[in-house]
């Protein structure tokens, strides 16, 4: 689970200029698996759904989407498809991609295959609960905390609040033990150190969604919530597993909070949990770990192919089957162990899509400017595709250079470009023909 307001954005500077960490910046941002289907959904903040056959990696069909958005999630059934963005959610026809209906809010969050859905305040202490199948309006739900994030168990029947981070005037009353100093590089415990003794923390309720009843907020010295890209919560034996950008704790049924240490830490860029509790996953850079709950073991996975940084861009899961979606406009299928079963590249455009190949125009003196237009339009011309003019756009963001039928055609197409020296950043992303 993660807000679905986050746009995500990089580069690795280099000589100078800029190179691509990836051949995609913060278009994709979501990947949901169909119940009872073959069929894999992917999302991002253009105009398109993809929908790729499991069996074979094609894509099946494209759905027209076009406010397009930052998360996906189907209902239990698999009859509905919920697209959030922009504070609002709506309800599609998976089939043909029809809006079923919407609502607006402020800032939404979707669980997997969930009857609920929940909105939650930009600055209020007020959490609304939805239902998926129609998007009635349940409940609301009055909080004694300023809320950040908010999460459903498995079983759906409990709603976790989570609250900002704020001063806690007795933070190390609530320290069920001091966090010492790893003897190896550890990420969390780096995190939980600090944290400890900064005076702060957040606090968190449970609600009970048949009887609405809240129960009494419960005080934790840390703040998961802080610098979060991704979250995600997670119930298994009893436990409330929370992890957050940096850090991961077990709360049990006291109230007791264990922080969770382990050397293969990573920022938390994509997480998800499987359906039954017991495995949470975490990514960031096409690699990450898989958390075991009931025995406490760590399984790392790695699915990088080269150097590039290729950011995760959503996690998805059904059953015991893990599907990690990279900017790269890659999926890989895999078991709890990190074991991969199937890698799917997503490159097959049909109907009204192409890959467009869009150039920040950066630099300031013209001469360099100059030499970037002279290595794309001698691309150009070898392609016989129109040469363009960057002198129009300086300091545009989004200049499109050229389209193609394939991600595969403008990514050799963009590798041919930065081996003859191109310094500013291009990304690919689906556009209209």
């Amino acid at each position: 689970m993660k807000p679905i307001t986050h746009v995500f954005f990089t580069a690795l500077f280099v000589l100078g200029g800029i190179k691509q960490a990836t051949a995609f910046k913060g278009d994709l941002s979501s990947v949901a698996k169909r119940p009872g289907t073959n069929e894999l959904f992917v999302a991002g903040e253009f105009k398109t759904l993809f929908v790729i056959n499991t069996k074979n990696g094609l894509t099946k069909r494209t759905l027209a989407l076009p406010d397009g958005a930052q998360k996906i999630e189907f209902t239990e059934d698999g009859n509905i498809l919920l697209a959030a963005g922009g504070g609002s959610v709506k309800f599609l026809n998976p089939v043909d991609g029809t809006v079923i209906t919407s609502i607006r809010g402020s800032n939404f969050f979707l669980f997997e295959r969930s009857k609920y859905l929940v909105d939650v305040g930009w600055s209020g202490k007020e959490v609304k609960m939805y239902s998926t199948a129609d998007g009635s309006r349940l409940f609301s739900i009055a909080c004694e905390f300023e809320v950040s994030f908010a999460s459903i168990s498995k079983d759906q029947k409990k709603l976790y609040v989570f609250g900002k981070s704020e001063t806690m005037n007795e933070e190390a009353s609530l320290l069920t033990a001091k966090i010492q100093p790893a003897s190896e590089y550890n990420l969390y415990n780096e995190t939980y150190i600090d944290q400890q003794a900064d005076g702060k923390g957040v606090k968190y309720c449970e609600v009970d969604i048949e009887t609405q009843k809240v129960s009494t907020p419960v005080q934790l010295a840390w703040s998961p919530e802080a610098g979060s890209y991704s979250n995600t919560e997670s119930v298994y034996k009893g436990n409330l597993y929370l992890l957050g950008w940096k850090t991961f704790f077990k709360i049990d049924a006291t109230g007791k909070v264990t922080p969770i240490e382990t050397s293969k830490a990573c920022y938390a860029y994509a997480a998800g949990s499987t359906s039954n509790g017991r495995y949470i996953i975490v990514s960031d850079t096409k690699g990450g770990y898989i958390y075991d709950a009931e025995n406490g073991n760590v399984n790392t996975f790695n699915l990088k192919t080269g150097d590039d940084m290729v950011y995760t861009a959503d996690v998805s899961t059904l059953g015991d089957t893990v599907y990690v979606l990279g900017k790269d406009y890659t999926i890989a299928v895999m078991n709890t162990r990190g074991t991969v079963l199937k890698n799917i590249k997503i490159e097959r455009a049909t109907g009204s899509i192409e890959f467009g190949l869009f150039y920040i125009n950066g630099f300031n003196k013209k001469e360099d400017r100059d030499k970037e237009a002279a290595i794309i339009n001698n691309g150009l011309k070898k392609i016989a595709q129109p040469e363009i003019d960057l002198e129009q756009y300086i300091g545009k963001s989004d200049v499109l250079i050229a389209k193609f039928a394939s991600e595969g055609k403008a990514k050799a197409f963009l590798d041919e470009l930065n081996n003859n020296g191109l310094q500013y950043l291009v990304k690919i992303t689906p556009v209209d023909k």
